[in-house]
């Protein structure tokens, strides 16, 4: 039988003040992006340990940004997660939790999926980390999808009359609509 394993870090509540910035932490937090967690913070609170040290030094090693947030937020303390690692190993955690989080794949139908059903609800875009800007280039990139036509079709292109058009994405096409 296969035995259960549990992924667990040590936490405790620490002096925000006492959090060093990691001198070699490649990632810039711009104005813009810690205005947008400090009101991902006045909406959500602090909703996940998301800042993590090195034990032996306080210096973060995930959580720049966060810990400027909440500061600017007029927070004291936080919970945070602690690492009992040397230099090598905080300064590749660093280096790893920035790649491996701009290594995502988005795909932009999902998440404009996702954004309707928030705006139906009536949830503001900057209560999920979007402003106008976001939003814009979000439909941008959508609609600049190179959509090629399927090899069975004898030609395509702007000036072929069209029987049918797609709801949700705004395709057009002749021919019969695909029955479920």
């Amino acid at each position: 039988m296969k035995q259960a394993k549990t992924a667990e870090l040590p936490q405790q509540v620490m002096d925000l003040m006492e959090l060093k910035q990691h001198p070699k932490n490649p990632n810039k937090h711009p104005d813009s992006q810690i205005a947008t967690l400090r009101h991902l913070i006045r909406t959500h609170g602090y909703y996940a340990v998301s800042i993590t040290i090195q034990k032996s030094t306080n210096t973060i090693i995930k959580g720049h940004g966060v810990r400027e947030a909440l500061l600017a937020e007029g927070y004291d303390k936080a919970l945070v997660s602690v690492k009992d690692c040397d230099d090598a190993e905080a300064l590749a955690i660093l280096i790893a939790d920035n790649k491996i989080a701009s290594d995502s794949i988005i795909d932009d139908i999902s998440l404009q999926n996702a954004i309707n059903e928030l705006s139906e609800m009536d949830v503001p875009a900057l209560d999920f980390g979007f402003d106008d800007v976001d939003l814009s280039e979000l439909a941008d990139r959508i609609i600049d999808k190179n959509v090629e036509a399927p090899e069975d079709f004898a030609e395509y292109g702007d000036d072929i009359e069209t029987e049918y058009c797609c709801p949700k994405c705004g395709y057009e096409w002749s021919g019969k609509p695909k029955s479920e």
